[in-house]
């Protein structure tokens, strides 16, 4: 079981026999507060609490299959991991120290999670409390609880897109801006996108005659050209872009970027900030920097619309992941999955924004027109909730499965979702006439 992802949900769900704790070094252990999710860059588990030997320690908590990952992802040299009081692992296998030599109490947990629960969270990690009872449920309960719950996240993401717009000034050309960035950087980067989209101008973006100046302007913006250069990164790509963002610079009299801090926790090489962002460039590039294809409601050719997300960036970018830094031979063209993503974020929920603003339905017509040339978006969420609905077959379906996710199963708001009450209700009923 080398799974990390499964040993922080038995970490976060307390999922393990806690009689007699005992740290590898034979010291008593007592869990005060199991900590809470990092979601950003640095340890697993913020402002967690334990007893060691009677001795309270508060800090965070990292996660790892074997011990000796620490040293792998050099952790010992990283200042962010000094709070660390607890090191939860799989497997034993190397003592660790911090960047300031302390040596970290560790955990080891495979004695300590039954196999029949380990069973469970690998085959089915996230199943709902009701997926046992849904047989019980009638097929219009259901259809009218997707139903709703589909309505109420168009409506939440709207009031989103909404605020955005208008802490950007009531900027459309901005906005769209910033729903695409941020679909291509991906959730662990999103106040990221919302930076560069309050420092980013319409005007320099449309005078750019290629895609590297894009690139180059993006890059600079981003902060990962607009420094000095080691030897390290100055490889003959990173100083074109280099060149380019310090003559935009000198000829537009531009004061230097803030610092932007870039997020590579849990985020796969593949959607790495700035291959994204160079795939971003690309694209916007093709689409002539202007997004009024969007609202043109007569003549949206959705196939011509596509294919731009199909140019290759760079072929700087099949052996990088990030500038200077060369990786294994790649593919650099964007996924299907997420080119899905992105459009389903930018475009369908993009459209119910801009239909509300402009106060005209029929912008929300063709946001539901939209759906059927799309295919379906795939994520875990998706894959296990339609394994037990079976309305995957569509993007109308997979939205509808993604609403329920995010609204009500991952909340636990049975007592407000149709088909949790219905499954209460029988079970009330059923006591009753006992």
């Amino acid at each position: 079981m080398k799974n990390e992802f499964i040993l922080q949900k038995i970490w976060e769900q307390h999922s393990f026999l806690p009689n007699n704790l005992k740290t590898t070094d034979n010291k008593s252990l007592e869990i005060i507060e199991f900590g809470t999710i990092n979601h950003s860059n640095g340890p697993d588990f913020i402002n967690a609490k334990v007893k060691i030997d009677n001795q309270i320690h508060a800090g965070d908590v990292e996660i790892h299959y074997l011990s000796s990952t620490w040293h792998q992802h050099q952790h010992q040299h990283d200042p962010r991991y000094n709070r660390v009081i607890l090191h939860v692992v799989w497997k034993h296998d190397q003592e660790i120290q911090t960047q300031n030599n302390s040596t970290i109490h560790t955990l080891e947990l495979k004695s300590r999670v039954t196999s029949s629960l380990l069973q469970h969270l690998v085959s089915q990690p996230e199943l709902p409390i009701c997926s046992n009872e849904l047989r019980r449920v009638p097929e219009k309960v259901i259809s009218q609880q997707f139903e709703m719950a589909s309505k109420e996240l168009i409506k939440v993401k709207t009031l989103e897109i909404m605020k955005i717009h208008a802490s950007l000034g009531d900027d459309w050309w901005k906005t769209w801006f910033w729903l695409h960035l941020k679909s291509f950087l991906g959730p662990m980067n999103h106040s990221a996108a919302i930076q560069i989209t309050e420092r980013v101008s319409k005007r320099y973006v449309m005078s750019c005659k290629t895609p590297n100046d894009i690139i180059a302007y993006l890059f600079g913006l981003s902060g990962w050209i607009s420094g000095s250069l080691t030897d390290e990164t100055t490889d003959d790509y990173t100083l074109l872009l280099q060149q380019k963002f310090d003559f935009f610079r000198f000829k537009h009299e531009w004061v230097s970027p803030f610092d932007i801090q870039w997020n590579y926790k849990q985020v796969r090489p593949s959607s790495f900030p700035q291959l994204r962002m160079a795939q971003f460039a690309i694209w916007l590039f093709e689409s002539e920097s202007n997004f009024e294809f969007l609202t043109d409601i007569h003549s949206f050719q959705w196939n011509q619309e596509f294919q731009k997300f199909k140019k290759i960036a760079d072929p700087y970018w099949e052996t990088h992941y990030q500038l200077g830094k060369t990786s294994k031979s790649h593919t650099n063209k964007i996924g299907k999955n997420t080119i899905a993503t992105i459009a389903i974020n930018c475009w369908y929920y993009g459209l119910y924004a801009y239909a509300k603003a402009m106060q005209n339905p029929n912008y929300e017509v063709l946001a539901n027109m939209f759906l059927k040339y799309l295919p379906v978006e795939t994520n875990r969420h998706t894959k296990w909730m339609n394994q037990l609905f079976k309305r995957g077959k569509n993007m109308k379906g997979s939205q509808e499965l993604m609403a329920q996710y995010k609204l009500f199963c991952s909340k636990k708001a049975c007592s407000k979702c149709l088909i949790g009450m219905e499954i209460l209700q029988g079970t009330f009923m059923k006591y009753q006439q006992l």
